[in-house]
């Protein structure tokens, strides 16, 4: 039988990959901008906000409340129905619903990350949604 130390000296990870991740069960969606040590931060009541131990900078996050997001896109004539959705779109969404000016900056950052990077998620993992 093979141990866990045995399988990961055979199948040694290749890096960090910037990839987000939504779990219908949790109905979060957490994305990893940057692969460093952090602390978690609340902005409001969907985000909360991943920092770095060493500089305090923004490097991911987890969003929570995804559907009723994408309801909001809905309502601007923005339908998902295939293909990848950019996570600036969602940013967007979360930031219109929001009245608090540090909330709204948090997620402009967001924002402007995800644009640099081009972040984006498969719209089928979104469906359970």
């Amino acid at each position: 039988m093979e141990t866990v130390l045995d399988f990961l000296k055979k199948n040694k990870p290749s890096g960090f990959n910037p990839q987000p991740y939504y779990s219908p069960e949790g109905d979060s969606l957490t994305f990893f901008f940057e692969n460093k040590e952090y602390y978690r931060e609340r902005v409001d009541d969907f985000l909360t906000a991943y920092r770095s131990i060493s500089d305090n900078g923004l490097i991911g996050c987890q969003i929570k409340g995804l559907p009723k997001a994408l309801e909001l896109l809905g309502n601007f004539g923005i339908s998902i129905t295939d293909g990848k959705v950019l996570l600036t779109m969602i940013f967007m969404a979360f930031m219109a619903q929001t009245m608090q000016k540090e909330s709204k900056e948090c997620y402009k950052e967001l924002g402007r990350m995800a644009a640099e990077s081009g972040a984006s998620i498969p719209a089928k993992e979104l469906q359970a949604a």
